[in-house]
């Protein structure tokens, strides 16, 4: 008799889903820095870079892609669900797709090629995550290249990498224990 296995890949990969949608929920909310706005939506990155990272652990590097399209399209349903009846402009749209499709996408590569394969140092999965932010921050800089300039927007900028770089450490300690876990 043969035996069925249940994947509970797509339990992770709605997880993921979620966390992009309550990413985008949260963007309207933040703190102001120098009268300049950061979006508290940054908290929730590093939570789908670590889902990528245990959807391609457990499972394989190609359900981890399925993955990130799949939250790429529920990033741009969810979007244009809220821009009904609201004055939106499509580089919004663009510029926060780009740089979350761009960013998880070379996030999974060094992860799989790099991290997994010839470093397991914590030091490294650390500067994985602030390459990553630093990635996301720059597609979205270029696509969205209007935010150039307001006065203070380079200070914001780096604040809010530096915000990355403190979010990253718990992240990075958190997916080195689970790593362990998992192998």
């Amino acid at each position: 008799m043969k035996k069925d296995i249940y994947q509970d890949c797509w339990v992770y990969v709605f997880l993921l889903i979620s966390v992009v949608v309550l990413w985008e929920a949260f963007l309207p909310y933040g703190i102001s820095v120098r009268n300049q706005f950061i979006s508290t939506s940054i908290f929730f990155l590093p939570f789908t870079f670590l889902l990528i990272h245990i959807i391609d652990w457990k499972y394989s590097y190609q359900k981890a892609i399925l993955a990130i399209v799949f939250s790429s399209l529920s990033f741009v349903f969810f979007f244009s669900s809220l821009a009904l009846g609201k004055n939106i402009l499509f580089s919004d749209i663009i510029g926060e797709l780009c740089g979350y499709t761009v960013s998880q996408f070379v996030n999974l590569f060094v992860f799989e090629f790099v991290i997994q394969r010839k470093k397991k140092n914590g030091i490294f999965l650390y500067f994985h995550y602030l390459i990553s932010f630093l990635i996301y921050d720059l597609f979205y800089l270029f696509i969205y290249i209007s935010k150039i300039v307001f006065e203070d927007f380079w200070f914001v900028y780096f604040f809010s990498l530096l915000l990355e770089a403190i979010v990253a450490i718990p992240f990075t300690w958190f997916d080195k224990s689970v790593q362990k876990k998992i192998s």
